[in-house]
Formats: structure tokens, sequence, C-alpha cells
């Protein structure tokens, strides 16, 4: 990571007025995922009436790359206390909730682990990171193995970081 102009900056990624613009090729797919999530039937079932990702400000093509902005939706788990971890009740909802959203729109991350999870101020989890994401067609007698798996995954990640057992 480097800093230019009070923008930092770390591989073709700049953080700047609360907000992440991505530039690279490798965006357009993450560009993809942002469109079936905001147009998918995406119902929290955590009742934090949240979309547990985030929000995409703006995008735009040019020439044979993408321009990707999104809003920050907190910090990245790794750089979470176990106590304040230990302050949120609804996780394992929370996780669950994520899950089954994901799969239901066909969206497996391929990416998870604890710099993809992000908690914001209220205690709400979110993912981000979409550009090792894959979209396909998870067929109706394997969606609850997907959503069990992409709940173990995450059992591992707070397990691990904070010794902490969410079954």
């Amino acid at each position: 990571m480097y800093i230019v102009s009070n923008k930092f900056v770390k591989f073709n990624v700049i953080y700047l007025n609360d907000c992440y613009y991505k530039f690279n090729t490798n965006v357009w797919k993450e560009h993809t995922i942002y469109d079936t999530l905001e147009t998918s039937s995406f119902k929290c079932i955590c009742g934090r009436n949240s979309k547990h990702y985030p929000v995409r400000v703006k995008h735009n093509t040019l020439l044979d790359k993408v321009m990707l902005v999104t809003r920050k939706v907190g910090v990245p788990l790794h750089h979470v206390d176990r106590t304040q971890i230990l302050e949120i009740h609804d996780i394992r909802q929370q996780i669950e909730c994520i899950s089954v959203n994901m799969v239901t729109n066909n969206i497996t991350h391929g990416d998870l682990r604890d710099k993809n999870i992000c908690v914001d101020t209220t205690g709400c989890l979110h993912l981000i990171d979409f550009d090792h994401t894959n979209r396909e067609t998870i067929y109706t007698e394997n969606k609850s193995c997907y959503i069990n798996n992409m709940i173990t995954q995450f059992n591992r990640i707070f397990k691990y970081m904070y010794d902490i057992d969410l079954k």
C-alpha cells in the first residue's frame, strides 16, 4: 500500500471519501455479480434488514477496463477485536442469511476469508470482494449442501480467529 495525494492505493484499489474505487479488467466479473445481487430477490432473513454486501455507487466502462465504486461497509474482520465480536449476538443468523441469499441467487463467493467479511458499527456483517466469485447454476437438490458448506467456512473463520464456536 502506498499514498498518492491522500489516497490509499493498494493494487488497483483506491480508498477515498468513504468509497472504494477499483480499476482493472478483473473488475468486470465483480461488476456482473453486483448486477445479479442488485436485481435479485435478496431477502434479509436475520432481522437486520440489510443487504449484507456493499452498495455499488457507480460503475463505468472505459474501453476494455471497468471502474467499480462501492461504499465502505465497515471494518474487515481481521481488524476487529474479540470483545467486539462477542457483543454481536446474531452472528449465526447473519451468516445463515448471507449464505442462503448467495446460494439462492446461484452465487458462490470463491474467496471467503477474514479480509472479505466486514463488520459495521451496528454489528452487521457484510461480504465484500466479489472478484473471485462464480455465478453458476446451483440445482435445487444441491442448495442445502452449498448453504451448509458456506456456513461451515464462516464457522472456521470465527473459530480460528476468535475461538468462537457458532454451532
